[in-house]
């Protein structure tokens, strides 16, 4: 009989591509404690006004506590200054103060802050026509749990940023004090002639770290370069320099500044070089001089300036370098390599021995920050 026999693979039906994984159900909004429409106008009753109170006693955010009721994040406010006013939920302790201008303008004047966090008392005169001061503003603030403070600065953070602070705290968990004795902390800073201004905000104590209260890290130019590093027991050598840093610079300072810190610091022994990732400090230039040096590098994560305690030592540094008002940028460098080498060998060794509880912290808050 004419025709092809078939061998076994042609006779099999074509094999189908795998379908692709269906996408992830979106997470669903937490369920509410109540059966209170969504947008409801309605009073509250006294067991949501105690549910409102119990959650903020907790530690649960105000925007969370308003969708478990559900109502407004100024009803939350209201009910939370009420409990912190009068230790009562009742609706006669409202009446009762409810035709007192003074209560109603305090409330006002919260209201307002807790609607625009950046607002400054001064600005809050001014937006309400009140007929008093902004330090009687300030006062009343005050006295509703918001403090004027300068807003924290934070990194602008990914998923992937926060995976991988907590792969590294959970990777060095077990390091001990003695083991971080071993790393040389590295980096560079910039100080201005002239001292950084502040942004003020109102917020509640314990909020500094939340994203409502925090402004993003800015840039500043007219400045000089210090590049340094340390040990937990004695600070390292240090460079000055004003213009570009990219990673020919880089790899000369480590040269001539590493290289002599690391002999002194570990005559003979294994120690590890920590520094951020800095375009400089990731280009292949600087791994390749690195690699070529025989020098371990922790893999530190991006954006991580809690989990370096070098920062916390720039902040100790410029603090004593502006105390000396220096007017000439001769006179700012002077001043930059004599309060380095004037730098506390107490401090440094706290610096380092704070690695443990720093990791810890970044485990505790699932990677996100810390108030290191």
């Amino acid at each position: 009989m004419d025709g092809h026999r078939l061998c076994h693979d042609c006779r099999m039906p074509p094999t189908l591509p795998p379908l692709p994984p269906s996408p992830a159900p979106s997470p669903s909004p937490p369920p509410t404690l109540f059966d209170r429409p969504v947008g409801c106008l309605d009073p509250l009753q006294l067991e949501q006004r105690a549910a409102i109170i119990t959650m903020w006693k907790e530690g649960v955010d105000r925007s969370t506590i308003a969708a478990r009721i559900p109502c407004s994040l100024r009803t939350v406010g209201e009910w939370v200054r009420r409990w912190q006013r009068e230790h009562s939920l009742e609706d006669k302790e409202r009446t009762a103060q409810s035709g007192n201008p003074d209560w109603k303008m305090a409330d006002s004047i919260v209201a307002l802050a807790e609607e625009r966090k950046f607002i400054t008392p001064k600005e809050i005169v001014a937006e309400l026509q009140l007929p008093i001061s902004a330090r009687t503003v300030r006062r009343r603030l005050d006295e509703a749990g918001l403090h004027g403070r300068v807003a924290r600065p934070v990194p602008m953070w990914t998923a992937e940023h926060i995976r991988k602070r907590l792969s590294f705290a959970e990777g060095y968990a077990n390091w001990t004090e003695a083991d971080w004795e071993s790393v040389i902390f590295s980096d560079e800073t910039h100080i201005e002639l002239s001292p950084h201004g502040h942004m003020w905000v109102q917020r509640p104590v314990g909020a500094e770290l939340d994203p409502e209260f925090v402004v993003p890290r800015k840039l500043h130019s007219g400045r000089v370069t210090l590049w340094g590093c340390f040990s937990a027991k004695e600070i390292g050598q240090a460079e000055v320099f004003v213009g570009e840093f990219d990673a020919v610079k880089y790899t000369d300072v480590l040269a001539h500044n590493l290289i002599p810190s690391a002999r002194a610091f570990f005559p003979s022994g294994q120690w590890w070089f920590l520094q951020d990732n800095a375009p400089q400090h990731r280009a292949e230039h600087s791994r390749i001089w690195l690699h070529n040096h025989g020098i371990d590098c922790i893999d530190f994560p991006a954006l991580s300036p809690d989990l370096n305690p070098i920062e916390n030592l720039w902040a100790d540094l410029k603090h004593r370098v502006e105390r000396r008002r220096a007017r000439t940028m001769e006179e700012l460098e002077a001043g930059l390599r004599e309060e380095w080498e004037a730098t506390s060998t107490t401090l440094l060794a706290s610096l380092a021995h704070s690695m443990p509880a720093r990791i810890a912290a970044v485990i505790a808050n699932k990677g996100h920050q810390t108030a290191y």
